[in-house]
Parts: structure tokens; sequence; C-alpha cells
């Protein structure tokens, strides 16, 4: 089954918002160092250099990739090029918002019901929306409802 065409709805990590949150853990790490007492222990600053430097990792790498999370098209709904379920067996899709405590902003998931012709039942799934994406979790949603309606035209 084909993955992508020129037509498809692509979420992908962007990468301005990896780049920045990479640049911010950069600047983190840079203070942590530039005070950093010689009178700390080594296991101290070792444990704040490492809590520092894997998410300057993780971002730079996740900006120079760029890999799609979400494609959406006439053949289903693909997240991280597995296929979730076609059209045919898609029942129904909606966002929630997972509260996550302090000021740490709330984090969305897709939550998609999908029937299996072999057994008649509907099973669910969940699956995260980072905010690293390119794309919204309204045009997300959006896509779904343009092709999960198109199909039955």
């Amino acid at each position: 089954m084909e993955q992508t065409s020129n037509d498809d709805f692509i979420a992908k990590e962007s990468k301005v918002i990896n780049i920045i949150f990479g640049l911010f853990f950069l600047f983190l790490l840079l203070f942590a160092i530039s005070n950093a007492s010689f009178t700390s222990t080594i296991k101290k600053i070792t444990t704040i250099i490492l809590s520092i430097v894997l998410p300057v990792i993780f971002f730079w790498v996740n900006a120079s990739k760029r890999k799609p999370v979400f494609i959406i098209n006439s053949n289903g709904l693909f997240y991280y090029h597995n296929l979730i379920t076609n059209w045919f067996n898609f029942q129904s899709a909606y966002i929630d918002a997972l509260k996550t405590r302090g000021a740490a902003p709330d984090q969305f998931v897709l939550i998609v019901y999908y029937s299996n012709p072999d057994d008649n039942k509907i099973y669910q799934i969940t699956l995260k929306i980072s905010i690293t994406l390119d794309k919204s979790h309204q045009e997300i949603m959006s896509a779904i409802e343009k092709y999960s309606t198109s199909i039955l035209e």
C-alpha cells in the first residue's frame, strides 16, 4: 500500500521548533557550566551536564531528520510509517488533551477507533501528538475528516 503521494497530508517534526528547543538546552548547558563551582562534586556536575546534553542531542537529531509522524491520505492513517487503519475500517477519531502538572503545556493525543474485519471488534489506539510537529492537532483532525468522509462519497 502506497504511503505517500502528492495529495497527502504529512505532519513532520518541525525543524524550527526543534532547533529552538535545542538552542534553549544548549544555552542552559553553557549557563550550568559557567556557574558550576569547583567545590561542587564531580557527580553533581556530571549529572547536570548529562541531563542537559541529552535533550540537546535529541532536539538537534529531530531537527535534522524531519521524519513524518502522521501521513493521512486516501489509503488511510499512518503513524511513523505504520498503517493504523484504512478508511474502510475507520470508525471515528477525536483529539483529547492529557492534563499535565505544573506549567507544562497539555499533551494532545489522537484517539482512533477502528474495526477489524476478521473478528468484527472495534479497537482503540491512542497516538501522541508532539508539540514539535509542523502541523497543529486541529490540522491533523481536519485531514482525517477530509479523507474519511471522501472515501464514503
